[in-house]
């Protein structure tokens, strides 16, 4: 749950800020999930669990999918 008492850098919508802004930076269109988790877990230090609610907001608001080889892909490209 999302209360403003939560630390902002571990709100899922400023992680999926930065995993895009990783994603766009990468010279790849498309990442493995646990690649991009431990860029994620060096950077701001967080759960399994906080990531993956990240990544189902920016799948929901169509900013990634994830294709057949269960890779990430930014769907901006």
């Amino acid at each position: 749950m999302i209360t403003i008492d939560s630390d902002p850098i571990l709100n899922p919508f400023y992680l999926g800020a930065a995993i895009i802004s990783e994603l766009a930076s990468s010279d790849f269109t498309e990442m493995k999930i646990d690649e991009l988790y431990e860029l994620s877990k060096e950077k701001f230090d967080i759960s399994y669990e906080i990531f993956a609610c990240a990544l189902d907001w920016l799948y929901i608001i169509g900013v990634i999918d994830l294709n057949s080889d269960g890779c990430i892909e930014y769907a901006a490209v």
